[in-house]
């Protein structure tokens, strides 16, 4: 399951608003709610979510920032469990994202990993890429010599697929003025 809003569920103290101040040209603003992008966001929030889950975290559920798996062994339990979860949730009032709550699977990808009844694997779609490199992939041409160039390409995405990328950008490095 995973909480709507994120970091925006928290308020900021009064005290604490002048930190997150930013200038438009319309004027001065500060947040009202936690938002992301402050070095202390997920401790904070992660900090709620343990003040929340604590006493059930690793014994009937895991909770990372705003995901939360929770496991048993039988429906009834699980069915148990998902009721307190619920009425924490509401007593706190944060709301689940209705796309991404799976209810009563018995296979879930959570953060990167395949868990079941069987345990905690590796998702084979997560090592896909390093599982069909071949040596040729990471070498030099005379097949002897590690090549950083090539490991570094075949591990990064196309500069297009980056968040925030600026290739249409021309322009050289910024430069500062004396004066």
């Amino acid at each position: 399951m995973d909480l709507t809003s994120g970091f925006y569920n928290l308020a900021m103290h009064e005290e604490d608003k002048k930190y997150t101040a930013f200038t438009t040209p319309l004027g001065l603003h500060e947040y009202n709610r936690m938002p992301q992008g402050l070095c202390n966001s997920p401790a904070s929030f992660m900090r709620m979510m343990l003040s929340m889950f604590g006493d059930l975290n690793f014994s009937s559920l895991l909770c990372y920032l705003d995901d939360l798996l929770i496991f048993a062994p039988n429906e009834q339990l699980a069915l148990s469990r998902l009721e307190v979860v619920f009425q924490r949730l509401w007593e706190h009032n944060l709301k689940l994202s209705q796309k991404k709550c799976h209810l009563l699977w018995k296979s879930v990808k959570f953060l990167g990993h395949i868990v079941d009844s069987d345990g905690v694997a590796v998702d084979p779609g997560k090592v896909e890429v390093v599982a069909k490199m071949s040596k040729r992939d990471l070498m030099e041409d005379d097949s002897c010599t590690p090549s950083v160039h090539r490991v570094r390409t075949h591990f990064q995405p196309s500069p297009s697929a980056q968040p925030g990328n600026r290739s249409s950008y021309q322009g050289g490095p910024a430069t500062r003025s004396e004066g």
